[in-house]
């Protein structure tokens, strides 16, 4: 009887502990590096800890300190998932090739095969969060550079629609030698605006991105100097709400 009771008081407390590690949002790692100042973990980064016993009202204690951890980009569960012969453009047409293409000097180019469409370009720019405040077409016989982000092209035969296309770059703001007409929703926009962009992909972690956009984010970091904001979590259902507390630290 005396070893039922026993058992019955190891996991009282083992439950009792759990619940109390929930509420302070613990887990048992970081109680026991707290309690003996040592990893338990070797993706463990002691330095990753920010330190908050400075807040008024607080005491120094081993619970005023908020670890961050470095999760590591790959597991030995995930690699046994992998399947390096899967190739999801099997099935995929690899000679089609664009019409159209976006210089480094922002003007759209057709390639020669195709020269006999009439084709033309038009910049993309924001309204709001559900539609856009499509600029002016422009035929692109007339080699306009475009001083945006995004720019649509389409081409007709015959007066038919036979191609379109989207195109992408990341415009710096610089001044280009020819500029194009804005559309009248961009009259109040601002001739110096900030030199930053903030790009948000929606539906996966940060060590998902690390996993499948390794180039893309060496990239990012080599040629633009970005920067990856480590140790950020989500607070709301998509981008709009997660977004003010990120750059104003208050839910909306």
């Amino acid at each position: 009887m005396v070893y039922f009771i026993h058992i019955f008081m190891v996991a009282f407390l083992v439950i009792q502990t759990s619940r109390i590690l929930l509420i302070l949002d613990l887990d048992y790692d970081d109680l026991l590096y707290r309690l003996f100042s040592e990893p338990q973990s070797k993706f463990f980064n002691p330095k990753a800890i920010a330190r908050i016993s400075g807040v008024e009202g607080l005491n120094d204690t081993v619970f005023d300190e908020c670890i961050l951890r470095s999760n590591p980009t790959w597991t030995e569960e995930m690699r046994r998932l992998l399947n390096p012969a899967y190739d999801p453009l099997k099935n995929c047409d690899r000679s089609y090739r664009p019409w159209s293409s976006l210089d480094a000097d922002g003007r759209i180019l057709i390639r020669r095969e195709f020269s006999d469409a009439e084709c033309r370009a038009r910049a993309l720019l924001l309204k709001d969060d559900h539609s856009n405040a499509p600029g002016e077409w422009h035929a692109v016989k007339e080699k306009v550079v475009f001083e945006n982000d995004i720019v649509e092209v389409d081409c007709t035969r015959g007066g038919k629609v036979v191609y379109k296309f989207i195109h992408s770059q990341i415009w710096s703001g610089e001044k280009r030698n020819f500029r194009i007409s804005p559309p009248e929703q961009s009259e109040a926009i601002n001739d110096n605006p900030p030199s930053v962009y903030i790009m948000i992909m929606d539906s996966f972690g940060a060590s998902h991105a690390k996993r499948v956009f390794p180039k893309t984010l060496k990239f990012l970091k080599d040629e633009f100097q970005s920067i990856e904001m480590d140790h950020l979590n989500k607070v709301g259902e998509n981008s709009r709400p997660n977004a003010f507390p990120f750059l104003f630290g208050k839910r909306v």
